[in-house]
Protein backbone atom coordinates (compact mmCIF):
# COMPACT_ATOMS: atom_id res chain seq x y z
CA UNK A 1 0.00 0.00 0.00
CA UNK A 2 3.32 2.48 0.83
CA UNK A 3 4.16 2.10 -2.94
CA UNK A 4 0.37 4.05 -3.93
CA UNK A 5 0.27 6.46 -1.12
CA UNK A 6 1.36 9.34 -3.57
CA UNK A 7 -1.15 8.25 -5.71
CA UNK A 8 -4.01 8.70 -3.18
CA UNK A 9 -2.93 12.47 -2.60
CA UNK A 10 -2.88 13.60 -6.07
CA UNK A 11 -6.16 12.23 -7.25
CA UNK A 12 -9.94 12.71 -7.09
CA UNK A 13 -10.14 8.93 -7.20
CA UNK A 14 -8.79 8.50 -3.42
CA UNK A 15 -11.69 6.51 -2.03
CA UNK A 16 -12.14 4.64 -4.98
CA UNK A 17 -8.56 3.53 -4.76
CA UNK A 18 -8.76 2.85 -0.51
CA UNK A 19 -11.91 0.84 -0.89
CA UNK A 20 -10.33 -1.54 -3.90
CA UNK A 21 -7.12 -1.99 -1.87
CA UNK A 22 -8.83 -2.48 1.23
CA UNK A 23 -11.03 -5.63 -0.24
CA UNK A 24 -7.76 -6.45 -1.91
CA UNK A 25 -6.31 -6.91 1.27
CA UNK A 26 -9.51 -8.61 2.95
CA UNK A 27 -9.89 -11.48 0.61
CA UNK A 28 -5.64 -11.96 0.91
CA UNK A 29 -6.77 -12.44 4.56
CA UNK A 30 -8.96 -14.82 4.00
CA UNK A 31 -6.38 -16.82 2.05
CA UNK A 32 -3.78 -16.15 5.23
CA UNK A 33 -6.86 -17.45 7.66
CA UNK A 34 -7.30 -21.16 5.24
CA UNK A 35 -3.39 -21.00 4.98
CA UNK A 36 -2.89 -20.65 9.13
CA UNK A 37 -3.97 -23.99 10.03
CA UNK A 38 -1.35 -25.69 7.92
CA UNK A 39 1.28 -23.69 8.61
CA UNK A 40 1.11 -24.01 12.38
CA UNK A 41 0.71 -27.90 11.31
CA UNK A 42 -2.36 -28.10 13.73
CA UNK A 43 -3.91 -30.33 11.14
CA UNK A 44 -2.79 -33.53 9.87
CA UNK A 45 -4.73 -33.94 6.91
CA UNK A 46 -6.52 -31.26 3.92
CA UNK A 47 -9.70 -32.61 2.38
CA UNK A 48 -9.56 -32.50 -1.84
CA UNK A 49 -12.76 -29.81 -1.20
CA UNK A 50 -10.09 -27.50 1.02
CA UNK A 51 -7.52 -27.93 -1.36
CA UNK A 52 -9.41 -26.99 -4.17
CA UNK A 53 -11.04 -23.76 -2.07
CA UNK A 54 -8.11 -22.39 -1.22
CA UNK A 55 -6.48 -22.87 -4.90
CA UNK A 56 -9.64 -21.14 -6.14
CA UNK A 57 -9.35 -18.39 -3.67
CA UNK A 58 -5.35 -18.18 -4.13
CA UNK A 59 -6.36 -17.94 -8.35
CA UNK A 60 -8.67 -15.24 -7.90
CA UNK A 61 -6.88 -13.25 -5.40
CA UNK A 62 -3.67 -13.27 -7.59
CA UNK A 63 -5.68 -12.62 -10.44
CA UNK A 64 -7.07 -9.29 -8.81
CA UNK A 65 -3.46 -8.43 -7.74
CA UNK A 66 -2.46 -8.09 -11.43
CA UNK A 67 -5.34 -5.99 -12.10
CA UNK A 68 -5.00 -3.84 -9.36
CA UNK A 69 -1.47 -2.78 -10.13
CA UNK A 70 -2.13 -2.25 -13.50
CA UNK A 71 -4.67 -0.45 -12.74
CA UNK A 72 -3.31 2.00 -10.25
CA UNK A 73 0.09 2.13 -12.22
CA UNK A 74 -2.15 3.21 -15.35
CA UNK A 75 -3.84 5.62 -12.76
CA UNK A 76 -0.54 6.95 -11.62
CA UNK A 77 0.67 7.83 -15.34
CA UNK A 78 4.11 6.35 -14.64
CA UNK A 79 3.39 4.09 -17.79
CA UNK A 80 1.13 4.45 -20.53
CA UNK A 81 -2.67 3.29 -21.05
CA UNK A 82 -1.85 -0.04 -22.58
CA UNK A 83 1.06 -1.03 -20.46
CA UNK A 84 0.58 -4.48 -18.42
CA UNK A 85 2.39 -5.83 -16.13
CA UNK A 86 5.02 -9.16 -16.71
CA UNK A 87 2.77 -10.66 -13.87
CA UNK A 88 0.39 -11.47 -16.37
CA UNK A 89 2.74 -14.30 -17.84
CA UNK A 90 1.94 -16.02 -14.50
CA UNK A 91 -1.89 -15.95 -14.66
CA UNK A 92 -4.19 -19.02 -16.12
CA UNK A 93 -5.70 -18.80 -19.38
CA UNK A 94 -9.64 -17.84 -18.36
CA UNK A 95 -8.43 -14.75 -15.95
CA UNK A 96 -5.66 -13.44 -18.66
CA UNK A 97 -9.15 -13.65 -21.28
CA UNK A 98 -10.85 -12.05 -18.52
CA UNK A 99 -8.37 -9.37 -17.99
CA UNK A 100 -8.14 -8.86 -21.68
CA UNK A 101 -11.78 -8.41 -22.17
CA UNK A 102 -12.20 -5.49 -19.68
CA UNK A 103 -9.50 -3.53 -20.99
CA UNK A 104 -11.29 -0.98 -23.18
CA UNK A 105 -13.28 -0.48 -20.93
CA UNK A 106 -10.27 1.06 -18.49
CA UNK A 107 -12.34 3.90 -16.58
CA UNK A 108 -15.85 2.11 -15.77
CA UNK A 109 -14.97 -1.03 -14.11
CA UNK A 110 -13.93 -2.02 -11.03
CA UNK A 111 -9.63 -1.84 -10.55
CA UNK A 112 -9.95 -5.52 -9.49
CA UNK A 113 -10.75 -8.65 -11.80
CA UNK A 114 -13.47 -10.71 -9.80
CA UNK A 115 -15.15 -8.31 -6.78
Amino acid sequence: MAKWAPLLTGTDASPAILEEMALQSEQLTQVQVMLLPLARRRVSEVQPEAIDELGELWRREFANSIALDEALTQLSGKRGPSWVTDGRNLLEGTDLDALRAREPMRGRRPMRLYT
